[in-house]
């Protein structure tokens, strides 16, 4: 096995179509309630594992290219800036990588600091105490065998419902009025997600 520049680019860009196939199955609630979120992880497993060893085997099945791989490989490792007599030397790989590195680091931060700030507001805002909602998300619960505490919480700065929490689930609820229906298709639909984990496959 061997290590070169050539296998970590590679290792990089199959990791980042890893990550648009998973961007594009996660937003499709059917293929999640069918299949749950396993697909979802193991791909993510798989993506971690392609970026993590970035080798190239002895028996590895070389595809000849005279024009396109060779113009793409010199176009990465183009020296950009050279210091201390060559000891230092930046390519344009590592301004890509660099950047790659910063944006992961900077999107994962901001959404540990907003679930920090969710989870916070969450702590502080009263459950709804309206009775229609409560009977009717016990009665789903009592259907469902379950014996999850659900905290529902309605606002006027809630424009769609959604469920957040994997452990202590808070379902949002906007300010408005919905029919007995409407109110049991609503908490059914965000109960499903808690339950099949399709909320946090945003992460």
């Amino acid at each position: 096995m061997t290590v070169t520049v050539f296998s970590f680019i590679t290792s990089v860009l199959l990791c980042n179509v890893y990550i648009i196939f998973i961007s594009l199955i996660r937003r499709r609630d059917s293929f999640l309630i069918r299949f749950s979120p396993v697909p979802l992880v193991f791909i993510i497993a798989a993506g971690i594992f392609r970026l993590i060893c970035f080798v190239e085997f002895s028996d590895t099945i070389v595809i000849g290219s005279e024009v396109i791989l060779p113009a793409i490989f010199d176009f990465f490792t183009m020296q950009l800036i050279s210091a201390y007599n060559n000891a230092v030397m930046i390519h344009i790989y590592d301004v890509l990588i660099g950047i790659w590195i910063i944006w992961s680091i900077y999107n994962l931060q901001s959404y540990v600091r907003q679930s920090i700030k969710l989870s916070k507001s969450i702590r502080s805002v009263q459950g709804t105490d309206d009775m229609k909602i409560i009977s009717c998300m016990d009665n789903i619960l009592a259907e469902s065998h379950k014996s999850t505490k659900i905290k529902i919480i309605q606002s006027g700065e809630i424009s769609i419902p959604i469920i957040a929490g994997f452990f202590r689930p808070v379902i949002y609820l906007p300010n408005i009025y919905f029919s007995d229906d409407e109110l049991k298709n609503i908490l059914l639909h965000e109960w499903t997600h808690f339950c099949t984990r399709t909320h946090g496959s945003s992460f």
